[in-house]
């Protein structure tokens, strides 16, 4: 048995016996399907489309066939005349990008050049059409329609919404930071502030369990799964620090806070401010050291701050009661700064990673 599709037998579809409305559009759906068919058997739309042309009027298409034909015919001639010029570029030059684009994208031609297949070779996760680059190599760009339109097609979505999630959960830190230096500036209702940093912690727990969740539901992420933990996980351990601070004075019933407690309270302030300005811009990637520098340097100014303090209790403090009292609250504020410092040190990782 014969393959293909024969010849148009027009005079069988002119003089259709009895057709009602609805056969005589049947019978033009099929010869308009046989006269695609035919155009892709390896014939340009400039060679055959005359023929046609006069083919779709002679069965009564009138001219809507026809006026596709002559658009396709010109797309081609147009697409020829660029591949000649794309093709005297590149004798000129030889330089062109090694690797396509790394996001996915897929260009779809409407009429491919002369029966061939788009061209879908190239980096996994690219589809080229059949468009030529500057260079006259396949373009990761995608394919324009007759008429200028474009489509872009993303195949695997990076998910952007992380950098939102960071910058929330600095800010809610940075809120226990802030309640804490109140607390101990104050210190009227030690209960009622202890229980307002309670709060902004379970807030933090809230947004840290929404980042792992979405990170385990995102197949691409920002930058590495490992380094997105460690950040919610010492922004995490910054809040919990922040609130067994404020838990301790009302559980060891300080009377009110020393200098000291004060002073370092507002180290810890002052980091977590950088470490959300930070953030807000941790989406670029660039100009992030002078955060993470400052941070260290007021990691340093609160070591010699908790070692002059403690050393003092020893040599003035005669209640031992209240000396490990007081040795328990300085520990717990270094902690606290200590695990800034180690917030900074994962943004700066991930920059130098990312730059």
């Amino acid at each position: 048995m014969r393959r293909g599709v024969g010849k148009l037998d027009t005079q069988a579809i002119v003089e259709a016996e009895n057709a009602d409305a609805h056969e005589v559009g049947q019978v033009r759906g099929v010869a308009n399907l046989l006269i695609e068919l035919e155009l892709a058997r390896g014939k340009s739309f400039a060679e055959m489309s005359d023929a046609i042309g006069q083919v779709a009027v002679e069965v009564g298409f009138g001219r809507q066939l026809a006026d596709r034909l002559e658009l396709a015919a010109a797309a081609e001639g147009d697409a020829e005349h660029q591949r000649e010029k794309n093709r005297l570029r590149a004798d000129e030059c030889d330089d062109h990008p090694v690797h396509g684009r790394r996001i996915a994208q897929a260009g779809f031609a409407r009429y491919p050049s002369a029966g061939r297949p788009m061209d879908r070779r190239g980096p996994v996760g690219v589809l080229y059409s059949t468009s030529r680059s500057d260079a006259g190599h396949p373009s990761p760009w995608p394919a324009r329609f007759p008429g200028g339109m474009t489509l872009r097609l993303r195949l695997i979505p990076r998910e952007e919404r992380f950098f939102d999630l960071f910058v929330e959960d600095a800010v809610n830190v940075l809120a226990g930071a802030r309640q804490l230096e109140a607390m101990l500036r104050t210190y009227d209702e030690p209960e009622a502030r202890a229980a307002e940093i309670r709060a902004t912690e379970h807030r933090g727990d809230e947004i840290s369990h929404d980042i792992g969740h979405r990170l385990e539901a995102t197949f691409v992420t920002p930058f590495d799964r490992e380094d997105i933990y460690a950040l919610i996980s010492a922004l995490d351990d910054v809040i919990d620090l922040i609130e067994e601070t404020a838990d301790t004075f009302v559980l060891y019933r300080i009377e009110g806070p020393t200098a000291t407690a004060v002073e370092q309270a507002s180290i810890i302030v002052k980091q977590v401010e950088l470490l959300h300005d930070a953030l807000a811009h941790l989406k670029g990637f660039k100009g992030l050291d002078k955060y993470w520098i400052e941070v260290h340097r007021l990691e340093n100014e609160g070591d010699s701050l908790v070692r002059s303090a403690i050393a003092g209790l020893f040599n003035e403090e005669m209640d031992p009661i209240t000396l490990v009292k007081w040795k328990d609250v300085y520990g717990l504020l270094e902690d606290t700064i200590d695990k800034a410092e180690d917030v900074a040190n994962i943004i700066e990782r991930i920059t130098i990673k990312h730059a």
